[in-house]
């Protein structure tokens, strides 16, 4: 059987001082946090191969993704229902990133 190149891609957001939570894009299941990031991304990388493992073929192909991702922020506004709280008049802006 040849064997492919699977690329992984990590999020991975610094929470505090001394802490970081990170995921595998495309793995819910892979999933940790930890203090030094370095040490983070290879618990990560670890876990995802211990998955691969673990999963059939076509799930493996799945889970590729078609082109690198890229980080952007994103604004979403949110109108008021109807049924809102009395005091909630504007639309609110909130931004992910």
């Amino acid at each position: 059987m040849p064997f492919q190149d699977l690329p992984l891609y990590l999020a991975i957001r610094q929470l505090g001082p001394d802490v970081a939570v990170g995921r595998a894009m495309l793995f819910p299941e892979v999933e940790a946090v930890h203090a030094k990031l370095d040490r983070l991304a290879d618990m990560l990388g670890k876990f995802a191969k211990e998955t691969l493992r673990q999963l059939p073929l076509l799930e493996v192909h799945r889970r590729l993704l078609a082109r690198e991702p890229e980080a952007r922020e994103v604004w979403v506004e949110v109108e008021p229902a109807r049924s809102a709280a009395p005091g909630w008049r504007d639309p609110v802006r909130l931004r992910f990133d």
